[in-house]
């Protein structure tokens, strides 16, 4: 089978495209600003604790000159989304891309023109392990193994009445007054309950620190009546 892309649901040989070359993969960095100051020597470096996105063009050339004709609108249509889509890779089945197309051409003209274009995207800066979208239960007191190379960013399900204290390697986050329900979604930065947001459910003590899963070994456990589980995002580095 040759190689594909899926992006937004919808995989590039649909629209009867082929991949023509080898894809070049660039590797993300991080974000650090360079500062001069008047009499030093060299410049300081600001870190602005993010990791930069990564662009990747897919060099594409349409089947027939048949398909071209039927295609060329479904192309644009597929490809012109706004927002962070999400992209796969037939070579790399494991795991699942953010992704956003950031070009401004008519890709109708190219094709007509030339049979051929270059779709290029803006890549988040982490892919995501399938599997790591899945749904875990946790137990109190367990140790979880990052399967990633990054922090992860996890939704986390607390289901329970009350007071409590959940820490993760010995960050904390308390709970207070929590009712059925409190979902803690770390990629969106959302907490809430049923459809309103609950960010009063969360107060600060001196070992706060939002629910995330550092790399290697995380330890868990929490106070109060609660079951909990978490969908853990495991992310690999670009």
């Amino acid at each position: 089978m040759s190689a594909f892309i899926k992006f937004d649901g919808k995989k590039s040989s649909d629209f009867g495209l082929k991949i023509i070359n080898d894809i070049e993969f660039s590797s993300t960095s991080y974000d650090v600003e360079t500062i001069e100051v008047p009499g030093r020597d060299g410049v300081l470096l600001k870190d602005n604790q993010r990791l930069k996105p990564v662009k990747r063009e897919f060099p594409m050339k349409i089947s027939t000159v048949e398909r071209l004709s039927t295609s060329e609108v479904a192309i644009s249509d597929w490809l012109n989304v706004k927002g962070w889509k999400e992209m796969e890779l037939s070579w790399e089945p494991d795991y699942i891309y953010l992704a956003t197309f950031i070009e401004s051409f008519s890709v109708k003209e190219l094709l007509m023109n030339f049979g051929e274009v270059k779709l290029n995207f803006l890549i988040h800066p982490i892919k995501f392990l399938k599997t790591g979208r899945n749904e875990i239960p946790l137990t109190n007191g367990m140790t979880l193994k990052n399967l990633g190379n990054v922090q992860s960013k996890p939704l986390i399900k607390i289901r329970g009445n009350g007071n409590g204290i959940l820490t993760i390697n010995g960050y904390q986050l308390s709970l207070e007054s929590v009712q059925n329900e409190l979902i803690i979604d770390m990629q969106k930065h959302l907490v809430y309950s049923g459809n309103l947001s609950a960010w009063d459910k969360i107060t600060r003590n001196g070992k706060h620190r939002m629910p995330l899963f550092d790399v290697g070994n995380n330890r868990i456990s929490w106070t109060g009546n609660f079951t909990m589980t978490a969908v853990p995002n495991w992310g690999v580095k670009l």
